[in-house]
């Protein structure tokens, strides 16, 4: 049986009314309006419309939290797709003491927050053998026609991280960024070069200095996730 992950502790199910900003939305549970907090600064418009169920996390009330909930997945026809940008972390944490990735068998994570240049990357893993690999997640929840396309909005951050994975292997063996698309429709990932030219010219830099490329897609429901199967990452 497969290993799952469970990420919501109390779920609720509201309907979407509009995205306030960054981090905020309104939803409605059982007649009421509510303020809920949305753990992902991406514009999400094609998932984020009036009226669309919405999945619910209930958080009590504690310290200067304003909101009663987290707004974590939105139900598209037929499935569940996460919109937590905190999921990819947690799913490579869990996934590594559960085989989920045979691509890093036997690492273990050594650091998360990595320091390297002038970013924190999100784990340094070690091996008894093969020495250091610098990771970095990556969350993507945009999918058209069965590919999931990343980033959705242009992202300065994301390509300076590549340019730091590349120069990493000036001295290691190995680094690695791994896509978790949060939904279970892609059959594969591919950059959003129209998006953000920068970000793929950093990604061929750093695909030509030998920075891996995976991606592995998520089966959701409202209490546990779990890794589908790994998916092909096709570079333009």
């Amino acid at each position: 049986m497969t290993p799952t992950l469970r990420w919501t502790v109390d779920p609720r199910w509201g309907e979407f009314e509009e995205r306030l900003n960054r981090f905020a939305a309104r939803v409605r549970v059982s007649g009421t309006s509510y303020r809920a907090y949305v753990p992902n600064p991406s514009r999400l418009e094609e998932l984020f419309t009036p009226g669309r169920r919405v999945l619910l996390d209930r958080k009590p009330a504690a310290g200067p939290r304003r909101t009663a909930f987290d707004l974590v997945g939105v139900q598209l026809e037929g499935f569940l797709a996460s919109v937590d940008s905190r999921v990819p972390n947690r799913v490579l944490t869990f996934g590594l003491d559960h085989g989920w990735f045979p691509f890093l068998k036997g690492y273990r994570i050594r650091k998360a927050e990595h320091s390297f240049g002038r970013s924190r990357l999100d784990f340094l893993l070690e091996h008894p053998r093969r020495g250091p690999l610098l990771l970095e997640t990556k969350s993507c929840t945009l999918v058209r026609e069965g590919a999931a396309l990343f980033p959705d909005v242009p992202t300065t951050r994301g390509a300076r991280h590549l340019l730091e994975l590349k120069d990493f292997l000036d001295r290691h063996t190995r680094a690695m960024v791994l896509w978790v698309v949060q939904r279970p429709d892609a059959r594969y990932l591919r950059p959003y070069c129209e998006v953000d030219p920068r970000f793929c010219e950093a990604l061929q830099q750093a695909v030509a200095a030998g920075v891996e490329l995976r991606a592995v897609r998520l089966q959701v429901t409202p209490r546990e996730l779990w890794v589908e199967q790994e998916i092909p990452v096709r570079i333009p």
